[in-house]
């Protein structure tokens, strides 16, 4: 015998199922995030889609919340949407996104001893486990206090996780829309004022990579964050040195006043930093600066 969830809708595979791929087709997301979303809302679609959307207020192209979801039990009939509000969409140009940022509490430095930064591919391409290891990641980040953290590999599912669970923290997303995972940088809106974001695209990736550029200031101190995934395996280690090469021009084009973090999963072989000369002047192996530790 079926169960119900108390307003009519008789919970089994099949009527799951449809309401797994409503949400996808409304959301353009994966049926994994809808599974996340569905099973801990008791499957309630309208409540599940509009949690969703909240979740990544800011951070989308089309930011809509949805006031009535309808989904009739007839195969050839569609879901029924009713939109609150008009779609944003951000400015694209030159093959880079950006937007400004303005802080959503007020920033307070006075008792801050030391500066944290993470970074971490967490592997959400791997979905076994998926959820406890990227809680896991979460508490770890919310443990340490970061001020920075720079993840890759991020999927839609994971993200929605790390969000749910590190509500201290803005979300700044490389996500493409062209391949299944991507970037996050997160600041810790206590401490860390965001001032703008812009995600630069690589002109030669076949993987859908980028460089994600995040300008902030901690008190008086400016920084510009730039987190990336440049190219794997042997075989793309040429496109992996010309965005490389994009990175230090952006480091280059700073001025003087600010520090710039780069980093995230570079795949770098010594050799092909060797190919560009070695590191531009004013840039340090932080791991070497600070000892080099195993």
């Amino acid at each position: 015998m079926a169960a119900s969830d108390g307003h009519g809708f008789e919970i089994n595979d099949e009527n799951c199922q449809k309401r797994v791929e409503e949400f996808v087709r409304l959301t353009q997301t994966d049926e994994a995030l809808a599974q996340f979303f569905l099973q801990d809302r008791d499957w309630d679609l309208q409540r599940s889609v509009n949690d969703y959307l909240d979740s990544m207020d800011g951070q989308t192209a089309h930011k809509r919340t949805i006031d009535e979801v309808t989904l009739n039990d007839s195969d050839d009939s569609d879901c029924n949407v009713v939109f609150e509000s008009p779609t944003k969409t951000k400015a694209i140009e030159d093959n880079s996104q950006s937007s400004s940022c303005e802080p959503s509490v007020d920033i307070d430095v006075k008792d801050l001893k030391d500066f944290r930064f993470i970074c971490w591919n967490i592997d959400g391409i791997d979905e076994k486990n998926l959820r406890l290891r990227t809680e896991a990641v979460a508490k770890h980040i919310k443990e340490a206090n970061a001020l920075i953290v720079f993840l890759q590999e991020v999927i839609h599912t994971s993200e929605a996780i790390l969000r749910q669970s590190l509500p201290d923290y803005e979300f700044l997303s490389g996500n493409n829309q062209i391949v299944k995972y991507y970037t996050l940088t997160l600041v810790h809106k206590k401490y860390v004022k965001l001032i703008d974001n812009q995600v630069i695209g690589f002109a030669n990736s076949i993987m859908g990579r980028n460089l994600l550029k995040t300008r902030v200031s901690i008190g008086d101190v400016s920084l510009c964050l730039l987190n990336t995934h440049l190219e794997s395996t042997k075989d793309f280690a040429d496109s992996r040195v010309q965005q490389l090469r994009t990175a230090f021009q952006e480091m280059s084009q700073m001025d003087s006043a600010s520090t710039v973090i780069f980093g995230g999963d570079l795949n770098l072989r010594d050799t092909e930093v060797q190919k560009l000369g070695g590191f531009p002047a004013g840039v340090y192996d932080v791991w070497i600066k600070t000892g080099a530790r195993k």
